[in-house]
């Protein structure tokens, strides 16, 4: 895999939009996550975080459709408003694709609780960027924005991930 090489030129392509579903019960632990890239999955500020893995499908015009790992580490003690409506709680995240061209991806955001009673779906944003790569397609990385949900009765996640190459 590619890595990012500091000090290149930034570009301005836009990278295309990558949708990653995750529709299977997520694994659970208790504890924090152990990536298998660079250690980003692992992070956990308060020391007390769960981590859920699953195997995914990606669509993605670079990489191409396929499958794809997730792993999202869950800081369940730095919850910005604890017990209030919503919660939300930081997370770290990484996901690696099985395509024609692997990816490995660093994410992080929030994931909060829904916000209406109703709803069993909790909301994801963040952050991404792009952090090995085996295609020619992409000269010094990507990154941008994520959003998503994540279903509390099902365990389903769905991604979307936008932004640029540079």
């Amino acid at each position: 895999m590619k890595s990012i090489a500091f000090g290149l030129p930034v570009g301005k392509g836009k990278a295309d939009v990558t949708n990653l579903t995750c529709a299977n019960a997520p694994t659970a632990t208790t504890t924090g996550c152990s990536d298998s890239v660079v250690n980003y999955s692992d992070q956990c500020g308060s020391g007390n975080c769960a981590c859920l893995m699953w195997t995914c499908t990606i669509r993605n015009p670079f990489s191409g459709n396929g499958a794809a790992t997730m792993e999202i580490s869950v800081d369940i003690d730095n919850g910005a408003g604890f017990g209030t409506t919503p919660d939300c709680y930081p997370f770290v995240a990484q996901f690696l694709t099985a395509t024609t061209d692997a990816e490995a991806t660093d994410l992080n955001g929030s994931i909060c609780d829904p916000v209406m009673t109703t709803s069993t779906n909790a909301t994801v944003a963040g952050g991404w960027q792009l952090i090995g790569w085996s295609t020619d397609k992409i000269t010094n990385g990507a990154g941008g924005g994520v959003t998503g949900t994540f279903s509390l009765k099902t365990g389903e996640l769905k991604l979307t991930l936008k932004g640029r190459t540079f």
